[in-house]
């Protein structure tokens, strides 16, 4: 991801440089938290978690798609 810079003149005609990194809204839940519910894509990180049963079906089943987790 690299910074985008935009530069303008402000009231006093001073010229500003605005440098960011666009930003993209996003949103985390535990497993637990996504039962019940249906998502059109999912990212799963699978890294540290310590499993209990049925929670990798619950994973699974959110979507309609296996190819859209």
């Amino acid at each position: 991801m690299l910074p985008e810079e935009v530069s303008f003149k402000d009231k006093n005609g001073v010229w500003m440089t605005r440098r960011q990194f666009p930003l993209n809204l996003g949103y985390a839940k535990t497993v637990h938290r996504s039962q019940c519910m249906t998502y059109n894509k999912l990212v799963v990180d699978l890294t540290g978690i310590n499993w209990k049963p049925g929670m990798f079906y619950t994973i699974l089943s959110r979507t309609r798609k296996l190819s859209d987790i």
